[in-house]
Formats: structure tokens, sequence, C-alpha cells
């Protein structure tokens, strides 16, 4: 059964990457190659030179940097589910010490953990290692291996050279020592003097685990890093805000279920899948009897509340806390293991093979990641078509780029960039000035003004206020254009880079009149929404790249585009998709084609009664009669709102 689960992970890590974080994880490789020396001042950002940069992950980079001059992606992907692989066994070893054997509901939680893992190219796996291995020597020092603690400052040397989170480990001796602690007044008189001598010697070793985890680069300073990484998770950091900050520092009890989407069914398997892992490994825990000795008490609790405050560390709650979750589990199932045994290892195997089968028709792969099934790049994530003209544009481009782009274009440029993923880097005011430049296009005029760039990297649907400011401006051009993502220069950066034409042949398929039109509007809007039976099939009813083509061409101010695109993906689409009418009312509202506007929100609203869509409505018909500045930033608001 171990082998069949574990190549369903190895398939289930087949799919596209969309990790913002790989970019500057190589390139800090690649800076320590090239100066001998990890960096100690901000490296790949312009903005804050002066930065104090602390890298701790300098040597899992040299491996992901190694696997890639290798292999390229695939030796990326292989090293990280090698890594993978390795904290799962450590795992399973637990698990067998816990609960006295192998059995289903081991097997069923790995399934679980196979399933949800989105398999980025990160160094928590590593940290997915270490913790299994801290967690296994005291463990086996519990249960009466003397020799098990010495191997701990072995593994903290390690751990500190590969990721900041070691400071988990360092929490994790120091929760087991004082649970062992509480242990010792509970005892016997007569057997304190060897309960003391043996937490002495646990206590010494955990101090001389804290004291070599000054053995990395930056010494006392990277010892102390982890605090700053305390701070962003408990204070208010914007990177924490719901509406503008990282889904992955949300707290785990924001992760609601949402089960329709502009009228269509989704199943929100992502959260589905999260609850299952907290509430069966946390049961499990609190079931078992007799009742957990303070130590593990202490862990339980630590990576429970840990799991609260960030929906991040799912993954260390999880490799912590499994193997008594298990434990629990089968001794509440003992009584049916006997008899349903196998007939339970048989249907994790059957499991297996319908979620190979899943991802490889590209069902599951974007259920849990939002990225396709293939082992390739997500070309919004990581787009070529950018670093390339942004090569050919030399030495003097001065990139500005959204927040998750930076890494990958530093990488792949080799150019310093404006902002990057590291929020727990640099200071938190470049976030919170790059916020501002989303929303209302003076602040993203004075960020320009200030960052002095000559280049700017733009989302569809998410920096829909730079790419409609610049398309207004003579002193930029257009010269990249993809479904996700669009590149402009300044006049007189590269002028040999020519300026990307607009598709005039898209237009020529909109109906020759405003009688066409009508019928054609009227008859397309007796499609029916998609319902769970359409849904659930292998497939999932998302607009394609008409839906990004229009959106842009409506942020480049292209109205009769963007009804060309729109109009093309609603004629392709069986189905009424929202987005795409929306998309179209929109660009008939800049077409001042008020009938037909009107059509699309009364149909749209018909169709799919939402609030966000009422207000949508309501504004762009107000706009129309009341020309005042306030409502025309309103609407503005509602374009980017409403766009994909």
């Amino acid at each position: 059964m171990a082998t069949g689960v574990f190549l369903a992970g190895l398939g289930l890590s087949w799919r596209v990457v969309g990790n913002p974080d790989i970019g500057f994880q190589l390139n800090g490789a690649r800076y320590l190659l090239a100066h001998g020396d990890v960096p100690r001042a901000e490296p790949f950002l312009y903005m804050v030179p002066w930065s104090r940069y602390v890298d701790l992950q300098w040597l899992w980079q040299l491996s992901i940097y190694g696997a890639n001059q290798w292999g390229g992606l695939l030796g990326m992907n292989l090293l990280s589910v090698g890594y993978t692989f390795a904290a799962s066994a450590i795992l399973l070893i637990r698990c067998r010490k816990c609960t006295g054997g192998l059995g289903a509901v081991s097997f069923a939680f790995l399934v679980l953990l196979f399933t949800f893992n989105g398999w980025d190219y990160r160094p928590h796996t590593l940290s997915w290692v270490y913790l299994g291995l801290v967690l296994l020597c005291l463990e086996n020092y519990s249960t009466g291996d003397d020799r098990a603690i010495w191997f701990l400052p072995l593994i903290m040397m390690g751990w500190v050279n590969c990721h900041a989170l070691f400071s988990l480990g360092l929490v994790t001796i120091g929760l087991w020592t004082i649970g062992e602690l509480i242990e010792a007044f509970r005892r016997r008189e007569e057997d304190s003097a060897k309960v003391r001598k043996r937490w002495y010697r646990l206590f010494g070793v955990g101090v001389l685990s804290g004291l070599v985890c000054l053995l990395n680069p930056y010494g006392w300073e990277g010892l102390i890093f982890p605090f700053r990484q305390l701070t962003l998770m408990t204070s208010s950091h914007i990177a924490k805000d719901l509406i503008f900050g990282i889904r992955e520092f949300e707290p785990l009890w924001k992760q609601g279920l949402i089960f329709s989407l502009n009228g269509r069914p989704v199943l929100p398997l992502w959260h589905l899948i999260i609850w299952v892992i907290f509430g069966g490994v946390l049961f499990g825990f609190l079931i078992r009897r007799p009742r957990w000795p303070w130590a593990v008490w202490m862990i339980g609790i630590a990576f429970t509340l840990l799991f609260l405050t960030a929906v991040k560390n799912w993954s260390y709650f999880s490799f912590a806390l499994i193997p008594y979750a298990s434990a629990g589990w089968s001794q509440q199932l003992k009584g049916l293991r006997e008899k349903w045994g196998k007939a339970g290892k048989i249907v994790i195997l059957i499991i297996c093979g319908l979620l190979l089968l899943l991802m490889r028709a590209d069902w599951l792969s974007r259920m849990t990641s939002n990225m396709g099934y293939g082992l390739s790049f997500d070309p919004v994530a990581h787009p070529e078509g950018v670093v390339e003209i942004i090569r050919r544009a030399g030495p003097s481009a001065r990139i500005m780029n959204p927040h998750d782009l930076g890494g990958w274009l530093a990488w792949a440029t080799g150019r310093q960039v404006y902002i990057d993923g590291r929020n727990d880097n640099y200071p938190e005011r470049l976030y919170k000035e790059f916020i501002p430049s989303l929303i209302l296009p003076e602040h993203f005029q004075i960020l320009l003004e200030a960052t002095r760039a000559n280049v700017v990297v733009a989302r569809v649907g998410r920096e829909n206020v730079w790419i409609e400011t610049l398309a207004k401006e003579p002193d930029w051009r257009l010269v990249y254009r993809s479904p996700g993502v669009v590149t402009f220069f300044r006049k007189d950066l590269a002028p040999e880079i020519s300026v990307v034409e607009e598709d005039k042949k898209i237009e020529e398929s909109l109906p020759a009149n405003s009688v066409i039109w009508d019928q054609l509007l009227h008859d397309a809007a007796e499609k029916p929404l998609p319902g769970w039976v359409n849904t659930l099939p292998l497939h999932l009813l998302e607009p394609d790249d008409s839906s990004g083509n229009s959106a842009s061409s409506i942020c480049l101010g292209n109205g009769r585009q963007g009804q060309a695109y729109a109009w093309a993906g609603i004629e392709k689409s069986p189905y009424f998709l929202t987005e795409l009418w929306v998309n179209l009312a929109i660009a008939f509202e800049m077409a001042k084609d008020y009938p037909k506007a009107d059509f699309c929100w009364d149909t749209i609203l018909q169709k799919v009664p939402s609030r966000d869509l009422q207000e949508q409505s309501e504004k762009a018909r107000l706009r129309r009669s009341l020309p005042d500045p306030r409502i025309q930033l309103q609407f503005e608001e509602m374009r980017r709102k409403g766009l994909r």
C-alpha cells in the first residue's frame, strides 16, 4: 500500500508551477555562487538598497539551484518530491511507533496530505524533514533511548541553514522539555532521582541545540530573525489584510466554504480538505486513551494554535500531530480493524487511482491549486514573453512590477525589481506604498515617479489601474500583451521594439448592425446557468482566454475589441458565464450604447441576483446622467472589480 500511496503523490506533483517565490530562491543561490557569500544588504530590490537582508535558506537554495542546472523544471520537481517523501517516510515511522503498526488510518492521512499539498518548490519541504526528525528523537528519548537526543544539535545546525522556521525546532524542544519537567514532578518519589537526571540531560542538549543555531552566516542576527517573522504573523501587518493581504497568512477560521461563484456552482475542495485535515487530526489526538503525557499535550496545543493563526502553517500542524491522531483513530476503530482492515487498504488504493485519474483529467489539479496538469510554468506567474522583451531592452531597463511577479522577473532578467514576495525581509512601508497604487491612478502615478521606472509589468484583473493609466499616457507604449499580462515601455526605452498591434480581425466577428446584435443577444441570454451536473464531471466551467482578452482590451481603452472578445467567449460557451457578460456590458458602456448595456445588466441580474452585481449596474447607470468626478471614481472602481 505504501508504494501505491507514494506513486499517487508523485502523480499529484505533476502540475503547472505557480509558485511566485521560486525566482528569488534561485536568485539567492546565484548571488551566493557569484559573490562567495550570502547577501547581507538587499540585493534584488532597487527601492530599499539599505535594508538588511537575512537569507537563512541558502543551503536549500543551493540544492534547488543545482537541481535546476541539472534537470530544469523536472530536476526541481524531483528534488521537491524527494524532500516531501523523506518527510512522509519519517511521519510513517512515527505513526508505527505510536500505533504499533502501519494501518489504513496512517495512510489515509498521508493521502489527504498529498491531495492538499500544492507541491511547490519551497524550503518548507526541508523543514518538514527536520521537524519530523526532532520529534522522532524526542519520542525515542521519552521511551528510553538515551542516545536519541544527541542528534538534536546536528539536526538544528542543518535546519538553521535551510529555513528560517528552524525556530519551530527550538520551540518543540523547549515545550517537550517543559512537559517532561511537569511529568517529573508527578512521578513517585522513588523514581525522582532517575527522572531528574534524564531531564537535566534533555535540558542540556536543548540548550546546546539552541547555541549551535548561531552557526549560520549571520550569527546572532540569524538566530533572532524568526522574531521578525513572528511579528508579521501576530501583528496587524498589511500582508495579513483580508482584502489586500496574502491568502496564506489568513487564519484558518476565516477559510469559509463558498459553493457558488457568479451564478455557477463550485466545489471548494481546497477548503473542504483543510477542514477535514484539521478536524480529523484534532479529533484523533483528543480521543486517545490513556491521555497523552504532558510533553505531547504541549506540542499538540502549540501546533494547533500555530495552524489557527495562519493557514500556511497547515503542514507543520499535520506533520507534527498526525502520528498521535493515527494512534487515537486506530484505538477507536480497533474493533473494525480486524474485520475490515484489508478492505480499508483496498479502498485507499482505489482512491489513489481515482486521484491520479482526476489529476490527469485536469480537474483535481485545478480544484486544489488553481493550476492545470502537466509539468510547466504558469504563463501568468512566470511570463516568459515579458522576460524576453525586457532582455531585449538592455541594461537600462528599470522595472516596476506587482508583488507576486518580482521574484521571477529579477531571476529571469538578471535585473533588480521594485518589489517581490519576501515580506518578512524588507520594510513594511514598501508593501504599504504598493497597495494604494492598485486602487487610485493618482497613487500609481506618484509611485511611478518615485521608482523612476521605464518598464511596467501588470496583470489583467489585478493591476488594472496601472494598465488603464498607462494606456492613456502618450509617453508610454504597449510592447507586450497576453490574456493575463501586459508590459509597457517608456517611449525613450528601446525604440526599436515595436508597439503591439491591435487585433482587428477579432472585431470582424461582431454583428453587422444593431438589429442582428439585438437578436443574438436575446438568443445568448436564453443560455442556462451551469448546474452541479455540468460542473462536477472532470472539468471546470471557467471562462477561457476570451475573458482575459476582453478585460485587457477594455483596460487598454478599446471597447470595441473588448466587445469582440467577450462576444466570442459567449458564443462559444453553451452556458451563461457571468464574467463575460459583465465585460460585454462594460464595453457597451464605453461605446455609449446604453440600450445594449442595459440589456446586459438586466440579463445578468435576472440570472444572478447578486448584491455586488446590482451595485455595479447601479453605478454604471448613475454615471451616465451624473458626470460627477466622484461617480467617475466609483465607476472606475467597479470596472476593476468586475473584470477578470
